[in-house]
């Protein structure tokens, strides 16, 4: 039994793909960190990709960004959702420092609490 990859003969062309998805993620990775320490919207983006559990990301923010940066935003996507050879912090320069950072720094932020509720409801 043959599975729809490979009856459309996916593998060297996965190769490629993937190698050309990979180094375009990379480049856009590196435009986007230093732009991340003065914009909120690609820095919790990042962070959504370096940890979605705590830092879980609406992507119509991406709407409020510059043309270029949301295309970089989704070359980092596609890098992260299909090659995930590394963690997406692994592939900048003290990429754990500066994520964890972020990740201190977005923690911090105060989010509005739900007012308690009375004894009865």
């Amino acid at each position: 039994m043959s599975t729809a990859a490979e009856s459309l003969e996916l593998p060297s062309y996965r190769s490629e793909a993937e190698s050309a998805i990979h180094e375009n993620g990379v480049k856009a990775l590196q435009v986007l960190v230093p732009i991340a320490e003065n914009n909120a919207i690609v820095r919790h983006f990042l962070l959504g990709l370096y940890d979605g559990a705590r830092f879980p990301y609406n992507l119509t923010r991406l709407r409020g960004l510059d043309p270029v940066y949301t295309i970089a935003c989704m070359r980092v996507l596609q890098m992260d959702a299909i090659c995930s050879w590394h963690e997406v912090h692994q592939y900048v320069d003290n990429g754990c420092e500066i994520f964890n950072r972020w990740a201190l720094e977005a923690s911090k932020i105060e989010k509005p609490k739900k007012p308690r509720r009375g004894a009865w409801g």
